[in-house]
């Protein structure tokens, strides 16, 4: 398919930004590890201006943003976001079998490979297919994610998320399952530090949920919420951190981990919003307002941090 001069632009301006973010190195561990983040984030972007899904899925996360930070189209977020989930499942299925960005061991090959067609014999990783059973367990995990914003955008339109909806948490719990069947499918298993990390963060959880709700702060419906979709999130993120698995792939592989990371940061971003709910629909004065607008941030922040974080753990289990 011929491309519109608009999706040139972009396919020129990305190609361009490669070599910037391919030169990037360091030798402090948390550093390499962040590097690997953004140069899978990077190779997840390249293929915007190509594959029209995920253009698209793209272009909706930006409205949904602003939409929840000027909300004077208070409806786009509400239709916007699970529809980017359902466009990066259809996604994952029309690409199904194409080499990407993504499947390559670094960004620099894939320059190389772009400048030099037939320079480097393959790629790392090989594209899932329509009979891989990974491929449909991740599908699987996007669709119930789209389920589940649909709860809880409707949770949030009736100024309830204080109390998340039963079929919304089994939504979020079986998108993790989808997620973490792939990763089980891919040989991954827990390790022992990562399972400290994550059970840890989950205990936390936890506890906040419970404080919260001993203060009326939230219902008591979201004391189970946190435990289960907690728990299920976390061991997502810790299947993904098997380093075996994930950190001797592609470079979407190693995205996998960070993306796990930014759907647990968008869950505790939903329950920020569940604690300040309280209030910001009665009658506005001063304190209110701010308190609606640090709603309307996080609601914004929330939305991109879960469009990256199902982007990078689809593109790092599917093309791995």
């Amino acid at each position: 398919m011929p491309q519109l001069p608009l999706t040139e632009t972009l396919d020129k301006a990305l190609q361009e930004s490669i070599p910037d973010f391919a030169q990037l190195h360091s030798d402090d561990e948390f550093s390499v590890r962040t590097i690997e983040g953004l140069q899978a984030l990077v190779a997840s972007l390249l293929p915007l201006a190509r594959e029209q899904e995920r253009l698209a899925a793209g272009m909706l996360n930006d409205a949904s943003f602003f939409s929840r930070l000027l909300p004077f189209l208070p409806a786009v977020h509400r239709l916007a976001e699970p529809a980017i989930l359902l466009l990066l499942a259809g996604n994952a299925i029309a690409r199904a079998g194409e080499i990407t960005p993504g499947h390559y061991v670094s960004l620099e090959d894939y320059a190389q490979q772009t400048r030099e067609p037939g320079s480097i014999d393959a790629p790392t990783a090989q594209p899932q297919t329509l009979e891989s059973s990974s491929l449909w367990q991740t599908t699987g995990g996007l669709v119930a994610g789209a389920l589940a914003r649909v709860a809880k955008n409707s949770a949030e339109k009736s100024h309830n998320l204080r109390t998340p909806s039963r079929w919304g948490v089994r939504a979020v719990v079986m998108s993790n399952l989808g997620y973490s069947a792939a990763a089980l499918g891919a040989g991954a298993r827990p390790q022992g530090k990562t399972i400290g990390v994550y059970a840890g963060v989950w205990a936390a959880g936890v506890a906040t949920a419970l404080v919260a709700a001993k203060r009326k702060k939230v219902s008591q419906q979201m004391v189970p919420a946190v435990v289960f979709g907690g728990a299920s999130s976390a061991l997502t993120a810790a299947l993904v951190s098997d380093e075996s698995v994930f950190r001797s792939g592609s470079i979407a592989a190693r995205g996998a981990s960070h993306g796990a990371n930014f759907l647990f940061a968008g869950e505790s971003l939903t329950f920020a919003r569940a604690l300040l709910e309280e209030g910001i629909e009665s009658k506005p004065h001063k304190r209110h307002v701010l308190k609606r607008g640090l709603y309307n941030v996080l609601g914004g922040v929330e939305t991109t941090t879960s469009f990256i974080g199902h982007l990078l753990l689809a593109d790092g289990l599917n093309r791995r």
